[in-house]
């Protein structure tokens, strides 16, 4: 198993210090959570405690002051950097072309990666193209590579039999051939556009160590069409990070990087679950580098068709994703918490090449801090003034009405007015109606994501840096991380950490000196 899904190599040279505080200490959970559980008691008594201070927010000219705040910053936002208009002249250059490889990690893609792929093919050469395929089984779990192959027998399929997303990029990364010098990496069921913009003067600036691109949805339900504007609005806003400052990360959608960069960054990556990219920015940032935006075009994927669990959908964003509820509040909003201090050190200590970017990433660092404090006080103070004398169910439906309203004027204003001139992007006037219930949901996820953080993510799910990529993989572990059980080689001993072999039925179903978690 060592050897078909983990590729080892030497520890970084000049790690940042997320990666030197967290190498070694292990995956047990018993000791630290309860140092953990310790220091959060008095934490969630303080929260509390705030949060009984902040009741006397709850009332009209808060809602009222929040949604100036929102417009005041949309405004800037779009006067400073519009969504720009499709470059016609662009023509992209075919040096620069050859020299992008392509990472593809995927699970059970057997679907939608050959239209991934075909639109991959209209810009690089198959050879730069690695589809990761991955999943904890020792054999592939759907026709993927039969698809692959049959596209083009260049493309470099692999099966890795782990089921981890960043081990998947880690591996295709050490795949591609040394022509290549730039990585994108693209989700298995997201879509280039013919008029893509690949733009090589993006890396004329000695400190961009990335570039990620406009996400927009397939239109496919109602569902899907909300999610297509919040990413819209989000793509403008990294626009914004970009031209005055530094994007923070780039969406595992689509990205591309300078390889020595991202092999720097993954091999100091945590390997969490979830959020691999927001990871992968954050570790970037901590080496003082930036990243940029280019809006000139947009790539195209699928997001999950519901709200909730439940309903006939089977297709799962995400390795199992296959709502919006569990892919926010289950994985992507859960790491935020986790990142404060680190967000709070680059308050102080990120250093951008201008003033006006050292300006910006402050001020921006200070939102997002602040946005992590209100998701975990927001519910408590809710709570507690539900149960308090100063209940009334009078101002709850003013105050949802009055929230609705004054956002779906600012979801309007943004896609009639600041759009204009973009037609091909503007939405439904349903999907304008229907944003502030979307809006609403989103909170709710944020909330219980990050509570889920403070309770869970930290106690129990350990930082794994170095673990995918030094050699410290042990039969123990496989278990415990992946449920996956594997025995030794032949001639070897039962309790050796490595050289596990994957031979036909060796995971644990046959006879043999298996190892397991006590």
């Amino acid at each position: 198993y060592v050897e078909k899904a983990l590729h080892f190599t030497v520890p970084p040279a000049s790690p940042t210090w997320i990666y030197t505080s967290s190498k070694g200490f292990g995956q047990g959970t018993g000791l630290w959570s309860l140092v953990w559980f310790t220091c959060l008691v008095p934490l969630v008594l303080l929260f509390w405690k705030l949060a009984a201070h902040k009741i006397i927010f709850v009332n009209l000219r808060t809602i009222v002051s929040v949604h100036l705040m929102h417009i005041l910053s949309q405004y800037v936002i779009n006067y400073c950097a519009p969504w720009p208009e499709k470059d016609s002249h662009h023509v992209n250059n075919p040096s620069y072309l050859e020299r992008i490889g392509c990472i593809v990690p995927c699970h059970k893609s057997a679907g939608e990666i050959k239209a991934t792929l075909q639109s991959l093919l209209q810009f690089l050469k198959p050879e730069h193209v690695v589809v990761v395929d991955n999943g904890n089984s020792v054999e592939p779990l759907d026709e993927t590579q039969r698809v692959v192959e049959e596209l083009n027998p260049a493309i470099t399929y692999l099966w890795v039999p782990i089921g981890m997303k960043t081990n998947a990029l880690w591996v295709g990364l050490n795949k591609l051939p040394p022509t290549v010098e730039y990585v994108m990496h693209i989700d298995d069921d997201t879509e280039c556009p013919p008029d893509m913009v690949f733009d090589e003067h993006v890396w004329d600036h000695s400190h961009t160590d990335a570039v990620s691109y406009g996400i927009v949805m397939y239109q496919t339900g109602i569902v899907e069409k909300l999610v297509d504007y919040e990413f819209k609005t989000i793509s403008q806003f990294r626009l914004f990070q970009s031209h005055f400052s530094t994007v923070w990360f780039q969406h595992g959608i689509i990205g591309i990087w300078r390889r020595k960069a991202f092999t720097e960054v993954l091999q100091e990556h945590p390997f969490l679950p979830f959020g691999e990219d927001n990871w992968n920015g954050t570790i970037n940032l901590l080496r003082n580098r930036q990243m940029r935006q280019e809006l000139r075009s947009h790539v195209i994927t699928y997001a999950p068709p519901t709200l909730l669990p439940g309903g006939s959908f089977d297709r799962q964003q995400g390795y199992g994703a296959a709502n919006i509820w569990k892919q926010r509040a289950e994985r992507w909003f859960v790491n935020a918490p986790r990142r404060f201090w680190i967000r709070l050190y680059l308050l102080f200590f990120y250093c951008h090449d201008t003033v006006l970017g050292n300006i910006v990433f402050r001020v921006l660092s200070l939102m997002h801090l602040f946005e992590i404090y209100a998701h975990l006080v927001a519910p408590l103070t809710l709570l507690i003034y539900a149960f308090s004398n100063h209940f009334r169910w009078s101002f709850v439906w003013q105050a949802f009405l009055l929230q609705s309203v004054l956002h779906c004027g600012q979801v309007m204003f943004q896609n009639y007015y600041w759009w204009r001139h973009r037609k091909d992007i503007q939405v439904d006037f349903l999907v304008c109606l229907l944003m502030p219930l979307y809006q609403t949901f989103l909170t709710v996820c944020f909330w219980y994501g990050h509570w889920r953080c403070l309770l869970y993510y930290i106690p129990f799910v350990p930082m794994r840096c170095g673990l995918y990529t030094e050699g410290g993989m042990t039969p123990a572990l496989l278990k415990h991380l992946h449920n996956i059980d594997t025995c030794a080689d032949d001639g070897e001993e039962a309790d050796s950490p490595f050289h596990l072999n994957l031979e036909d039925g060796s995971t644990g179903a046959l006879g043999g000196p298996c190892h397991d978690v006590p």
